[in-house]
């Protein structure tokens, strides 16, 4: 539009914030001015944001939070304007409410404001509750769709997971003269592109244990469940905006399930969902931008 830029934010890897850039605002008045700044992010293992830094490599916040994000207001200082915090997520600030793209959060319960549309899964009966996040345990488990757990950390699958899946994330903090390298997940589960690779005798079907079948069969239901899901019938750049979330989660599913499970054996279906989500981005930004 026509207005005065306000913010600028960088983006490396895939959807990962990196830094932010804010310009200056001169003084008027009674108002002092805000000098032009970098603020670089800084995050633990479930991608929450901890610190911020400044071009000198300077603290200028940090947080602390509550197990399903509320943030400790007495062991955190918080100068910069951010809203990216509990696993990477945007808090609102006016609600108070994560923003997981098909719904809110309300991280002082840790539950979700609206019913999930997910069905869930028979015998994985955390997914059958229709307000539940993280399946209760955010220690092990993120949400970044709204619709159903994805863990972290512990667990079958997981450990198998950690086997399948490379997830990279190296930062350079040039401006602060200093490297961050890290490696995580937290990238991956907010569903941006990764690496998969095959581990020598991965090339067919696995043999599994009757344990590790029915984690199997679990996931799969979930999947199955994710992409047989109605698109948003509504129009405008909202119901867009879903479908393309919800489109790049099914193919984190199919992704995902294939790197433990089965490599390739889902090879056309997330063809078929990778067309239908470029499909979505051109829509957006033809109607959006």
């Amino acid at each position: 539009g026509s207005g005065a830029l306000s913010v600028k934010a960088l983006y490396a890897v895939g959807d990962d914030r990196v830094r932010r850039y804010t310009p200056a605002v001169a003084a008027n008045g009674s108002n002092p001015g805000v000098p032009a700044g970098l603020r670089y992010y800084h995050a633990d293992g479930l991608g929450s944001t901890r610190l911020l830094t400044d071009e000198a490599g300077s603290v200028t916040d940090k947080t602390t939070f509550e197990a399903f994000g509320e943030i400790d207001a007495a062991a955190s200082q918080q100068t910069s304007d951010n809203n990216f915090l509990y696993t990477g997520e945007q808090l609102d600030p006016n609600s108070g409410f994560y923003y997981l793209r098909a719904r809110y959060m309300d991280p002082r319960v840790g539950r979700f404001t609206q019913q999930d549309t997910f069905a869930g899964v028979g015998n994985d009966p955390a997914s059958l509750h229709k307000y539940l996040y993280a399946n209760d345990n955010p220690a092990v488990y993120v949400d970044p769709s709204g619709r159903s757990a994805l863990a972290l950390g512990n667990g079958v699958a997981t450990a198998a997971l950690a086997l399948a899946i490379r997830v990279t994330i190296r930062v350079t903090l040039i401006a602060a003269a200093a490297t961050v390298t890290g490696y995580g997940v937290h990238a991956l589960l907010r569903e941006v592109r990764f690496s998969i690779y095959e581990e020598e005798g991965w090339a067919s079907q696995r043999v599994l244990t009757p344990q590790q079948e029915k984690q199997k069969q679990a996931e799969y239901e979930i999947m199955k469940g994710l992409s047989v899901m109605p698109p948003d019938p509504g129009s405008g750049c909202g119901p867009l905006s879903r479908n393309i979330h919800h489109a790049k989660a099914v193919i984190f599913r199919y992704r995902a399930w294939d790197a433990l499970w089965f490599p390739g054996r889902h090879v056309q279906k997330i063809a078929d969902w990778e067309r239908r989500l470029e499909n979505l981005k051109k829509e957006h930004n033809r109607n959006c931008t």
